[in-house]
């Protein structure tokens, strides 16, 4: 999100933590998605190469979270662009936190 100035200070965005059903959603999508590539969990952690495909478990159970970079790798392996897996957290308003100059 950009900063967005006005006369009274500066408009900065306000970074709120994932609600527990945008998180839910994300699991799900991230399930679907390597389903829909014709992979199991062993495949992606494979060729991933993490030791373990109770990794990629954690993600689909919404009992870990993801970075950015997973993100972009996971998406890249399953043929879909990110946005996809974020839904409506992409596109909804924008919170913002007004600073007024002293």
């Amino acid at each position: 999100m950009a900063e967005q100035a006005d006369t009274e200070g500066l408009r900065l965005p306000v970074w709120r933590k994932q609600t527990e059903g945008e998180r839910r959603k994300l699991a799900e999508r991230l399930r679907l998605a390597r389903e829909g590539s014709g992979l199991n969990q062993r495949d992606v952690a494979e060729r991933l190469g993490i030791g373990s495909h109770s990794i990629i478990s954690e993600l689909e159970n919404g009992q870990r979270r993801l970075d950015v970079v997973e993100l972009m790798v996971l998406a890249s392996l399953y043929g879909k662009e990110p946005a996809w897996f974020l839904g409506d957290a992409v596109v909804g308003p924008a919170l913002t936190l007004d600073i007024k100059s002293r």
